[in-house]
């Protein structure tokens, strides 16, 4: 006979395997790297990616890089779109902890700087176009600091080379893929693959699945939560009558 604690313990596994599969939401084709987690590391060339970085750095993680590497014949579009690092010197123009990027190769030699040291909240997008095969994104604090930080990347063709089944820019230099048209993030650099007057921005997109999805789990969650309280403030009968009960029917077995 199931217990009372069975239909509890089941709306709690429903509520954690909806947050679970509701969190990220639908991110497309873009590949996640967490850049605290994947510290000198180098991940595998892609069309697309988010590089991320949200919570505090360890002591070990003061001087943190990681290298992107860019697909043959392609050139890497990269969009900032949300920095804060908070530096200990509140008064005082110094840039402790700060995030910069670099272009060259792997070593770190021959790379050049491709922006100032950014340490601080960026309120406007900052885009760079890369030739170069390799991007170098460092990461240096001088000990355990908050970072939120956030840069998509995106292997572009040049437009000579562009295929029937991409989007143009709008500045005549790349070409994108059309996944990547009306998806919230700058992947042309100029904007022009998020212009609202887009026939395809007026058609379902990654963004509206995202919202209908998190308008599903939210609804679920809700659902499920209403069952569990409902459930246990239900009138329950008096502990003497049950037992009271279990005894005559205990009595009608054995006769």
């Amino acid at each position: 006979m199931p217990g009372r604690g069975d239909p509890l313990r089941a709306a709690a596994i429903l509520i954690a395997l909806t947050l679970l599969l509701c969190t990220d939401g639908v991110q497309g084709w873009y590949q996640l790297t967490d850049l605290l987690n994947s510290c000198s590391g180098v991940p595998a060339p892609t069309e697309t990616g988010i590089v991320s970085a949200q919570g505090y750095t360890e002591g070990h993680l003061a001087d943190c890089h990681l290298l992107l590497e860019s697909m043959p014949g392609r050139q890497l579009v990269l969009s900032i779109e949300n920095l804060q690092v908070r530096n200990v010197h509140l008064f005082h123009r110094r840039c402790d902890n700060y995030i910069q990027i670099l272009a060259g190769q792997r070593s770190n030699s021959t790379t050049k700087a491709l922006s100032r040291k950014i340490c601080s909240h960026v309120r406007d997008q900052q885009v760079f176009i890369v030739s170069e095969k390799f991007v170098r994104i460092q990461l240096h604090t001088t000990g355990p600091r908050y970072v939120h930080f956030r840069l998509v990347y995106t292997n572009a063709l040049p437009a000579s080379k562009c295929k029937p089944d991409m989007f143009k820019c709008k500045n005549k230099r790349l070409c994108v893929g059309k996944s990547l048209v009306c998806d919230r993030h700058n992947n042309c650099g100029d904007y022009s693959d998020e212009n609202h007057e887009l026939r395809q921005c007026q058609i379902v997109t990654y963004y509206h699945v995202n919202l209908a999805v998190s308008l599903a789990c939210s609804l679920i969650v809700l659902l499920t939560l209403g069952f569990a309280i409902f459930y246990c403030t239900r009138p329950r009968e008096p502990r003497w009558y049950r037992l009271r009960k279990a005894a005559a029917e205990e009595g009608t077995m054995k006769g």
